[in-house]
């Protein structure tokens, strides 16, 4: 579950600049292909011509392309949900965190550049980059909630604690994260919820972050 908070993190190094895109669209049945639309902030011809989606446990879920203006269209198909939450201390379910049902898995999706999986393409609210957006497949409806707490840094000198408040239609969801930083820009804290696919995003935009280099 580290590469998960390591991820997240990576979302959000991004600085919120440059003006704003038009608001992402979704054409959506619940279950099956989610079609997804935007306009990539900084986008230009070094980071390709492709965008492409996996989930956190690498399985690929969709590819599309990137036009010179960062326009971009992407179907996302089904994945094989495997985790019983989108983050965490570790694999195991703590007694903290409910399930239901307690069968429910779920797997979140991260979005990159088909030319290197680390030119990350993240949507993040634009007013405040400490919150992002991404698209969550479930395996069944029911909900995920409760909080867990573990050490965190590379000496484990802070907590980092995770919040669920997620309700969850079968198929395709979207979750939405806010991080917390300490004074020295460790990550304390984690929350995530969840809305339906076709929730009002209008305030978020797609933005690159290349860490090549």
């Amino acid at each position: 579950m580290k590469r998960i908070t390591a991820l997240l993190a990576l979302t959000l190094i991004l600085a919120a600049c440059g003006g704003t895109s038009a608001p992402p669209t979704v054409d959506p049945p619940v279950t099956g292909t989610l079609s997804v639309n935007g306009t990539i902030q900084g986008w230009s011809a070094e980071y390709g011509r492709g965008i492409q989606a996996f989930t956190l446990d690498d399985e690929p879920v969709g590819q599309g392309t990137v036009d010179a203006s960062g326009n971009f269209g992407i179907q996302l198909t089904s994945p094989q949900p495997s985790r019983t939450r989108p983050g965490g201390c570790s694999d195991a379910m703590p007694a903290s965190v409910t399930s239901s049902p307690s069968s429910l898995r779920v797997a979140n999706i991260s979005f990159s550049s088909t030319l290197s999986r680390i030119i990350f393409i993240s949507l993040i609210d634009s007013p405040s980059p400490s919150r992002s957006a991404t698209y969550l497949y479930a395996s069944e409806a029911g909900s995920i909630t409760g909080q867990e707490s573990c050490a965190a840094g590379l000496d484990e000198s802070y907590t980092i604690t995770y919040t669920y408040e997620m309700q969850l239609q079968q198929g395709w969801n979207i979750l939405l994260s806010t991080l917390t930083r300490n004074a020295e820009g460790g990550i304390t804290a984690i929350s995530y919820r969840s809305e339906s696919p076709t929730a009002d995003l209008s305030g978020y935009s797609w933005f690159v972050n290349d860490l090549r280099f």
